[in-house]
């Protein structure tokens, strides 16, 4: 059978991923199985005769369950779904992220929280920031950032008041506006012993913090967060530290007394 055909069934009719998840729960009778899944008796007794054909369940001694094969594809059509799912959700920004360096396998994106914009929570991953960054204690931070934000800069006001180095690339754009707009905060941060301050002529497109061994990824379209992805696998924070570091490359250090010059 063409792969297509048995992936069309499948997906095709609710009832038979129901019906086949159920075989891998518990074998059991076609009249036990119709009151399970709420099929009708009908087009249970169909699909069982199809899931056979297929090699996907069999029976014995008047029950049905899946074989190894059904088990198998089941398995492999969840994953689908989730995958779908995640991409469904993901869409909006991936392509941000993309354009910033930072693309997502599936699997990547499993293991991070996503926290989106919506209609009804605009803010949602402007306020996730530091909800999470006061949860980690950290003692060290690298970052880079498209935009001036109150909510960040407070965020990172408080962290180089507990003395954590910190260094944070910003684009000139960025850089200007920190130097007018929060003047006189920004020219306390670049007294500290614990900031360093690099600038690129370019904004970045996207924002980042690497935290200890916990990173965030931010998606922005102009000055707006559409989302931010954040996590501790392993995986993702040495690509978050590896595209810092691409970043690092392409700026250069902005001397303090420099950086209070409008």
């Amino acid at each position: 059978m063409p792969v297509d055909d048995a992936i069309r069934f499948l997906a095709s009719s609710p009832n038979r991923v129901a019906l086949l998840a159920a075989l891998a729960e518990e074998p059991d009778s076609p009249a036990a199985l119709a009151d399970r899944c709420s099929i009708a008796r009908s087009s249970l007794h169909r699909n069982l005769s199809a899931l056979r054909e297929r090699g996907w369940a069999r029976k014995s001694d008047g029950r049905y369950c899946s074989t190894a094969a059904g088990e198998i594809v089941l398995d492999a059509y969840r994953d689908l779904e989730e995958t779908v799912s995640q991409a469904a959700a993901a869409a909006p920004f991936l392509d941000a992220l993309d354009a910033g360096g930072f693309s997502f396998t599936p699997d990547e994106l499993a293991t991070v929280t996503i926290t989106r914009a919506t209609e009804g929570d605009p803010y949602a991953p402007v306020h996730r920031y530091p909800e999470r960054v006061w949860a980690l204690e950290p003692t060290e931070f690298r970052g880079f950032t498209p935009v001036v934000n109150p909510v960040f800069n407070e965020v990172h006001a408080a962290l180089l008041d507990d003395g954590v180095e910190s260094e944070l690339i910003l684009g000139a754009d960025a850089l200007s506006a920190s130097r007018t707009a929060y003047a006189d905060r920004f020219a306390e941060a670049m007294t500290t012993d614990v900031l360093s301050v690099r600038v690129l002529e370019e904004s970045p497109p996207i924002g980042l913090s690497v935290f200890d061994d916990y990173a965030f990824v931010g998606a922005y379209d102009d000055d707006r967060l559409l989302a931010c992805l954040d996590g501790d696998s392993s995986r993702f924070v040495e690509r978050a530290a590896t595209l810092y570091e691409e970043y690092r490359e392409r700026a250069h250090r902005v001397d303090p007394d420099e950086a209070l010059v409008p």
